[in-house]
């Protein structure tokens, strides 16, 4: 029986079975038709194959299928792309690597090789895909570049997403065999953050990165890593290692703000007065003491709250961030993630034009002084990485007027130059569902908006 790239066998006798009968092919030019790599989701009801196909049955499914894997045989799901119908370098004819889904299997990260096109290709890349999602013309949840190295291995924990290979750079759409601006170096090993892709803190290092990290495991006691070379956190292992999670760091869950919330006001008239509110959602119930911090917040272009830091956009470009728990304000730490390797001079232009932001699973969403759009990039609280990529989420004429704002419980609220009032309308990823509509005020209860900056915390 002929049945090229993926086939079922018997678990006993290794016997071909036909459960399994769908036609790969249509390979890549110069590639044998083949799977490199699958993966079955925990609940064994889907698989993700990658290799060098561009058809299953006659439908288009280029380098990626995903399979349904219940039933009397296994059948291909409407989940298609032409993400990787893309060309990369003329060596490698199929870019695919490895695949790996999560845990829950809600979704699935693929790895790829072909050298580096920049950030509108699936080269070089590591890419997050939904799996419940349905349709042609699909497109990964989020896309993060090498700059031009290769990924061989994906492993994918609750916590985080552990990629291995020769790369040298991660955040680094830019990058041509060089750093670029935004660019992270944890060279051949690292940690992602499964909600943008932007690598956490943890850096093993290896030294030399030879072909690369070709297998990972991971366990409940930590991870195996299996490569080419002999030496991995600078102490000697020779092709094999384990990570242990004991004595490791813990990531801290990254939720915003929801209803009812404190928000404060910060700056004004008085550039370094402040007062907190109690927010509900649709009204201001209640007016308290605020915390200035001896902060001037006329200095100030946007702040946002997250795990008890408010960050805080400067005039001078930076973004810097200290801890807040309701009462003083802590000492100011730089977030210099955007710059560990090259400066971004992009995002430093932004902050200096930031009117407001927030943060949104895994997003700092941002206005910019007369722009009607919303803006976000990645960010990573962990290892304060700001994504070198900039996005545009939605587009208002309210954006533009924005002079402050904050976001609570699918919220988005803000105050005006030209009045004293409070305006709120609700958005999902950006996008506006409804308003906006002026909820406090001097003519609705009294409360003066004017501001330079605001935050919410969760009461």
């Amino acid at each position: 029986m002929a049945q090229p790239a993926l086939a079922t066998v018997n678990p006993t006798t290794g016997a071909y079975l036909p459960y399994m009968s769908l036609k790969f092919a249509e390979p890549q030019d110069g590639a044998p038709l083949q799977v490199t790599k699958m993966d079955v989701n925990p609940a064994g009801t889907r698989l993700v194959a990658v290799g060098s196909f561009n058809t299953i049955n006659g439908y288009a499914r280029a380098q990626i299928a995903q399979l349904t894997t219940t039933g009397s045989q296994a059948g291909l799901a409407w989940w298609a792309t032409d993400f990787y119908d893309q060309a990369c370098d003329d060596e490698f004819p199929s870019i695919m690597r490895n695949v790996s889904f999560s845990p829950d299997g809600g979704y699935f990260v693929v790895v790829t090789t072909g050298g580096p096109r920049g950030p509108d290709s699936p080269c070089d890349e590591s890419a997050r895909w939904e799996t419940s999602s349905t349709g042609g013309g699909l497109r990964p949840s989020w896309v993060d570049f090498t700059g031009g190295d290769t990924a061989y291995s994906v492993v994918v924990t609750g916590t985080a997403i552990y990629l291995g290979g020769h790369f040298r750079w991660e955040n680094n759409p830019n990058g041509n065999n060089a750093e670029a601006a935004g660019a992270v170096s944890p060279p051949g090993i690292s940690a992602l953050d499964p909600s943008n892709g932007l690598p956490f803190t943890w850096n093993p290092t290896r030294n030399p990165l030879g072909v690369g990290v070709l297998d990972l495991l991971a366990t409940s006691a930590g991870l195996w890593v299996a490569s080419d070379t002999d030496h991995i956190a600078n102490q000697y292992h020779a092709r094999i290692a384990f990570m242990p999670l004991s004595g490791g760091f813990s990531v801290r869950g990254t939720a915003a703000p929801g209803l009812p919330a404190k928000v404060y006001k910060q700056g004004g008239s008085n550039p370094y007065a402040s007062g907190s509110f109690t927010f509900n959602g649709s009204k201001i119930t209640q007016t308290m003491g605020g915390a200035g911090g001896g902060i001037n917040w006329s200095d100030v272009r946007g702040s946002f709250m997250l795990n008890g830091q408010v960050y805080i956009g400067q005039s001078n470009g930076q973004l810097v961030r200290r801890a807040f728990g309701g009462g003083a304000f802590g000492g100011q730490v730089g977030v210099t993630g955007a710059d560990r390797v090259v400066a971004d001079q992009d995002w430093h232009q932004d902050v200096q034009s930031i009117t407001s932001m927030y943060f949104h699973q895994g997003r700092l969403y941002y206005t910019l002084a007369g722009q009607n759009q919303l803006y976000y990039r990645y960010f990573t609280a962990q290892s304060d990485v700001v994504g070198a990529l900039r996005f545009t989420a939605g587009t208002s004429s309210a954006f533009g007027q924005v002079k402050s704002g904050f976001y609570a419980g699918g919220r988005y609220c803000y105050s005006v130059s030209s009045d004293a009032n409070l305006r709120c309308m609700s958005v999902s990823y950006g996008t506006v569902t409804s308003g906006p509509a002026v909820v406090s005020g001097p003519g609705v209860d009294g409360r003066n908006w004017q501001s330079s900056a605001m935050f919410a915390f969760q009461t």
